[in-house]
């Protein structure tokens, strides 16, 4: 059975047909049924030695001969703590101009990660790397069947685990295969390393395992033969055979040392250690004291290269087939127990000179840091600096596992006595688990420097951070309660401002966040933190404008000029929504396109999720819906892909708004029902609000005027709750005072329509100036006041000349038609009737635009047969077999009481029943015109 340091047999694997079986079993195409990816990876597993790496050399040697597209690396164990270096071993061979088909973010967060490109000032967030090896990965399994294929997993560096598994769950069978081999631990059987983190992350059911065992005693004599050139006696054979317990490693080191010093007598012990690492040593020891010198570098480096070693010392342990030399000088152990065994043998002060050595030659601040730390034999500030600014490196690259480890030695390697950079570097270390995805061990490293700290200033750092964790892990309450403890024991104008400043961008209640937002701006000073100034003034401008304290537009533009003068990249988004709410879609959309494409040049996928979703929404408002589709789609996906929970929730909650104004009632439904439900165990207010608006509209659209206000209802109890007195914010007042006055409560309706009319006269935009006199229109005209309803619409229509809101104007329109219908105007009636169904036609809204043309219909004079309903006497006819009293119809359908009765005479007549009940009976299939989408 070869053996890495063993030369290969001619053969193939010895004495491995059920494992072989298997693995052609798992190549074979359509061989497993069940769910789409059931053979995605293939883990061929075992102890030491066991012979996993020839199963690994067959399966890829196989799916070579079937014509995939095999991408390889064998990591080692002092792989493991340099970042993404196993992904960019995996990709070595992947051409040029592969990375030039991917998206400009996605090329730019794997060039990064992978050393192709410099790092940008900030953490490179690693979904990015992620996301960009998905798509990598895709574009290659697309030009044929990919196989990726990691020889000793366990020791993949855990940033290049993470986004192998990030790709893993993103791609199917169809796309791609990976072969592994995983070592699992002696005695014990668990997996060990990062790949382990990978394994739980996927469906078990994608994951097929061999679980490779001992040999036969007929392959150990084959494997002597083919490698010792020739074998032992059956009762020697058996005996080596049970002591290295059918390991191939065992046996053959055993077998070595048989054939140096001769066969013992049976009762005779075999000459072999009674610890496996001693006999891994056995040959170690019998080489020359240089050569156990370099080997010893070559052990503690992270990637031994022949240029950096004495090769005339090494060669003797390359004959003896303990180390080898790869193509471009990369040095490795033929098996990690050589190298274990050696570096776990050297003395205490031995291995603490060679780091130092190391250290002082060491290509990157990563690998320097880390040499230093293990030199180091108590605290130390400047080791412990070096490793913070390694692991600050590390961050950038998108290895924010490696940053942790870093950050946690550097913790471990500070002074006791100086408290403030000990927290300083925990809170840093809390911030580094969070970026990592480890919010758990974050809030433990957090609470555990809290318990340990005495009042002050130190102590209030922490809340602050841990306040903030709280927030994020959907305990808002607790965590804006740790953040004021946090402002009672803050001294510092500094500290204190920043506490103010994270609960003001924190807290949902906009009183609040002004409250906070001002006691922030007054801390601080625009010239010493000018980042942290330009952000607190526009968030606190926004929340003066939701609260309803007015729009301070020069806060506005001179927080914009702060960042301009500053040529941050950290641009805040307030101005954008800035100008979404004074309706300027056209600047909303330009700066929500410049956030967007600076998020993206900087890796952060996952913000850039939640600018797609309001910038789709802006293209929904301004009737752009293709493009609004394409963005909610790209907004979801990525959310996804990033693991975004509350992106991934704002961009249903956008889904379900496309698919109500595109008609699809039940898509709109469904997004919002997904958004509920995800809530559930971890309550959010404000998106349930956003989730109920949708609904009420969706009920609107629908007919069913109680389910319409019900919905409403809450989202505005919601904004109540929250104080959000800005209905430019979610605009569905407009909807709700129609859905109320259809239910004949006008007076209700009063109080919903003069609200926004003081908003309007508050501040005044086209929006809310045509919302708020369309409503009190559809409000006169329900009470009999038409021609003050007349003036109402036409008050409308002037502030819709400024509002590039198609489908908003379409609603205006319809109700003059209407209007001008009940006035007996027919050709004004049908000129507005007209204009309505062409608005909505362009907003892309059909169900609106089939009612403007059911409406134009009944303008023009259609009349029905004896034997048939009119339009109108259908509508009559439906809502009354809904249970509707008349009131509520002649306020739903804009006519007067009389005229209901007089139709519902008609309609029992002409169907010749004589009640409701009988009229529910009887009445036509549902669809036809309805006055309604």
């Amino acid at each position: 059975m070869p053996i890495r340091g063993a030369s290969a047999p001619a053969g193939g694997a010895l004495g491995r047909d059920t494992e072989l079986g298997q693995i052609g079993a798992w190549l074979a195409p359509g061989a497993a049924p069940g769910p789409p990816g059931p053979r995605l990876v293939l883990v061929i597993e075992g102890e030491p030695g066991i012979g996993k790496t020839t199963l690994w050399a067959e399966a890829t040697g196989r799916a070579r001969e079937k014509g995939w597209h095999v991408l390889s690396c064998r990591p080692a164990a002092s792989d493991a703590g340099l970042p993404h270096v196993g992904l960019a071993d995996l990709l070595r061979s992947v051409p040029d101009d592969a990375f030039a088909r991917l998206p400009a973010p996605q090329r730019r967060a794997l060039g990064v990660a992978l050393l192709r490109e410099e790092a940008g000032g900030i953490d490179l967030d690693p979904r990015a790397v992620g996301t960009g090896l998905t798509a990598l990965l895709g574009l290659i399994g697309s030009d044929g069947p990919l196989m990726l294929a990691v020889d000793d997993a366990q020791w993949l560096d855990p940033a290049s685990a993470r986004a192998l598994g990030f790709a893993l769950r993103r791609l199917d069978d169809r796309q791609l295969r990976l072969v592994t081999t995983v070592r699992t631990e002696e005695n014990t059987g668990q997996r060990a390393g990062a790949f382990a983190a990978v394994e739980a992350s996927l469906d078990r059911q994608a994951i097929t395992r061999i679980e490779v065992g001992p040999l036969s005693v007929a392959a150990i004599h084959q494997m002597f033969v083919r490698t010792l050139g020739s074998s032992f006696a059956r009762p020697v054979l058996v005996r080596i055979h049970r002591a290295a317990g059918g390991n191939p490693f065992y046996a053959l080191e055993i077998g070595r040392e048989v054939q140096r010093l001769g066969v013992p007598s049976p009762s005779q012990p075999l000459p072999i250690p009674g610890d496996h690492r001693d006999l891994a040593l056995l040959r170690l020891r019998r080489l020359p004291r240089a050569t156990r010198g370099v080997l010893a570098r070559v052990a503690a480096m992270a990637r031994p290269s022949a240029a950096d070693l004495d090769l005339d010392a090494l060669a003797p342990a390359e004959l003896a087939g303990i180390v080898r030399v790869r193509p471009g000088g990369r040095v490795e152990f033929t098996h990690p127990l050589f190298a274990s065994a050696l570096y776990s043998s050297l003395p205490e002060a031995s291995r603490r000179r060679l780091h130092r050595d190391l250290a002082e030659r060491a290509a990157s601040p990563e690998e320097r840091a880390r040499h230093l730390a293990l030199a180091a034999d108590g605290p130390d500030e400047a080791t412990a600096a070096a490793l913070d600014e390694a692991a600050t490196a590390a961050a950038a690259h998108g290895a924010a596992d490696v940053a942790v480890e870093l950050k946690e030695l550097a913790r471990n390697l500070t002074p006791p006595q100086d408290t403030a950079t000990l927290v300083r570097r925990e809170t840093e270390l809390a911030e580094r688990r969070y970026f990592a995805g480890d919010s758990t061990g974050a809030r433990r490293e957090l609470e555990r420097s809290l318990a340990s700290l005495p009042a002050g200033e130190d102590r209030a750092r922490v809340m602050l951070e841990l306040g903030s964790l709280l927030w994020v892990q959907e305990e808002g309450d607790e965590g804006l309660a740790l953040m004021s403890r946090a402002l009672s024991e803050a001294a510092t104008p500094v500290l204190r401002a920043r506490i103010h400043s994270r609960i003001a961008s924190q807290s949902d209640d906009a009183d609040v966040c002004v409250a906070h937002g001002e006691a922030a701006l007054a801390l601080l000073d625009e010239h010493e933190d000018p980042i942290l100034y330009c952000f607190a003034l526009h968030n606190l401008a926004l929340f003066k404008l939701l609260s309803g304290r007015g729009a301070d537009h020069a806060a506005i533009e001179k927080g914009m000029a702060l960042q301009r003068d500053l040529a941050a990249w950290e641009m805040s988004t307030v101005p954008a929504f800035w100008a979404r709410n004074f309706d300027d879609f056209g600047t909303a959309r330009q700066r929500f396109e410049d956030l967007l494409r600076a998020f993206r040049e900087q890796g952060d996928e996952a913000t850039a999720s939640g600018v797609l979703t309001h910038l789709a929404r802006v293209e929904m408002m301004t009737g752009r819906m293709d493009r609004a589709r394409a963005l909610t789609e790209e907004a979801l996906d990525l959310a996804e892909q990033t693991e975004q929970e509350v992106y991934l929730l704002m961009a249903l909650c956008a889904k379900g708004l496309w698919c109500g104004q595109a008609g699809d009632l039940d898509g709109a439904r469904a997004a919002c029902a997904e958004i509920l439900r995800r809530i559930e165990a971890a309550p959010d207010i404000v998106l349930e609000g956003m989730a109920r608006a949708v609904l009420g509209s969706v009920a609107l659209a629908a007919g069913d005027l109680a389910e319409a206000d019900r919905q409403f209802a809450r989202a505005q109890e919601v904004e109540e709750l929250v104080h959000n007195r800005e209905p430019a914010s979610n605009r569905f007042h407009a909807d709700h005072a129609e859905a109320v006055i259809g239910l004949g409560d006008t007076e209700r309706a009063e109080g919903l329509v003069r609200r926004m009319e003081e908003r309007a006269r508050a501040l005044p935009r086209p929006w809310i100036l045509a919302a708020s006199a369309r409503s009190r229109g559809l409000l006169n005209a329900a009470t009999g006041d038409l021609d003050q309803a007349l003036s109402d619409y036409h008050r409308a229509l002037a502030a819709h000349e400024t509002l590039d809101m198609p489908a908003e104007l379409g609603r205006t329109l319809l109700a003059l038609g209407r209007l001008h219908r009940r006035r007996n105007e027919r050709q004004r009636a049908q000129d507005c009737l007209s204009r309505a169904a062409a608005a909505f036609e362009t907003a892309g809204a059909p169900r609106w635009a089939a009612v403007a043309r059911d409406e134009l219909g009944r303008a023009q004079g259609r009349r029905g047969s004896a034997d048939r309903l009119t339009p109108t006497e259908h509508q009559v006819a439906e809502l009354a077999a809904a249970g509707l009293r008349n009131s509520e119809i002649a306020a739903r359908l804009f006519l007067s009481g009389k005229t209901v009765e007089a139709n519902l005479s008609r309609i029992y007549r002409k169907l010749g029943v004589r009640s409701r009940t009988e009229l529910a009976a009887r009445m036509p299939p549902p669809g036809t015109a309805t006055g309604q989408p």
